[in-house]
């Protein structure tokens, strides 16, 4: 499972524009191509995602990943691990 988080300032109220906002579509088809990439750690493909997202999205001031991971292949009863990363970026507004 994986959530992502985004904040941003909303300069213009009111207008429908999909540029200036986060396109949530576009989210997706991040996390799910850097899901589908075979990596060691949880850890790495939750900073890949937070990369592209601050790439994407350059107005985004703070972004977070949680990826969980449902009954990990440990010894123990485990009902899931979690990574929880988040990212902030200097946002010039002007």
């Amino acid at each position: 499972f994986v959530d992502i988080e985004v904040a941003f300032e909303v300069t213009e109220s009111g207008e429908d524009n999909l540029e200036k906002t986060v396109n949530y579509e576009q989210l997706y088809q991040i996390a799910m191509s850097e899901m589908n990439k075979t990596k060691k750690l949880i850890e790495t493909v939750a900073h890949e995602i937070l990369k592209r997202i601050q790439e994407k999205f350059t107005f985004v001031k703070t972004s977070r990943v949680v990826i969980r991971k449902m009954q990990p292949a440990i010894q123990g009863e485990v009902n899931q691990s979690f990574v929880d990363l988040i990212a902030h970026q200097c946002v010039n507004t002007r």
